[in-house]
């Protein structure tokens, strides 16, 4: 009995994923397709702390903790633009880090200065939600998160962009050493490249490719 009451709540977990994903899936595909869509694009980021310094959990310098991103531009208004975001970021720790999540964002791109140059930053604070996996040595753990972030863009070309992206990540996987609690923050720098791949703001739609 004992047995089929733990399968039993194995499956509810499961159909619960399952119904999160997709809830989250339809979320991200109504409200981009509520508003018209300008841009598409691909970014690639990498933690600059892990790639330049390390950490103090025996990570050395040269670690990988990459983000790719894909990203949907709302239509242009006065002040910027709605956009939302698809993401995948493994880092190699100890133990394997990935991280699927949905976020969210509004770009502040209309600064509107006499400097051409300054006119070219965007700014975009960012909320997300995901999934997050740990492959450990004899388990492959799952926990449900939030981060907040802001990124800070530069528009090199109409083609491509260099970002700075600050993110605090809920991290349910590391224990505070004093608590033991699970619900730790951590703020990650990441430095990276963000490339247009299909523009619909004009009449007709073109590649960048």
């Amino acid at each position: 009995v004992e047995r089929s009451r733990g399968l039993g709540d194995v499956y509810k977990r499961q159909i619960i994923l399952i119904m999160r994903y997709i809830t989250l899936i339809l979320l991200f595909l109504i409200t981009s397709n509520s508003l018209s869509q300008e841009k598409v694009s691909l970014g690639i980021f990498q933690d600059a702390r892990l790639m330049f310094l390390g950490d103090h959990r025996g990570n050395g310098p040269g670690t990988m903790d990459v983000i790719l991103r894909f990203k949907v531009e709302g239509k242009q208004n006065k002040i910027g633009y709605f956009v939302y975001f698809l993401n995948y970021e493994q880092a190699n720790l100890a133990s394997t880090f990935k991280r699927y999540s949905l976020s969210a964002g509004y770009t502040f791109n209309t600064i509107n200065l006499k400097n051409n140059f300054l006119n070219r930053f965007e700014f975009t604070p960012i909320v997300g939600y995901g999934i997050l996996h740990r492959d450990r040595s004899n388990s492959l753990d799952k926990y449900y998160n939030w981060s907040f972030g802001e990124e800070t863009a530069f528009k090199v070309s109409p083609f491509m962009k260099i970002s700075l992206l600050t993110q605090l990540m809920q991290r349910s996987d590391l224990k505070r050493k004093k608590t033991n609690n699970r619900r730790v923050g951590r703020f990650s720098w990441f430095i990276g490249t963000v490339f247009n791949l299909v523009n619909f703001g004009d009449e007709k739609s073109s590649y960048y490719f």
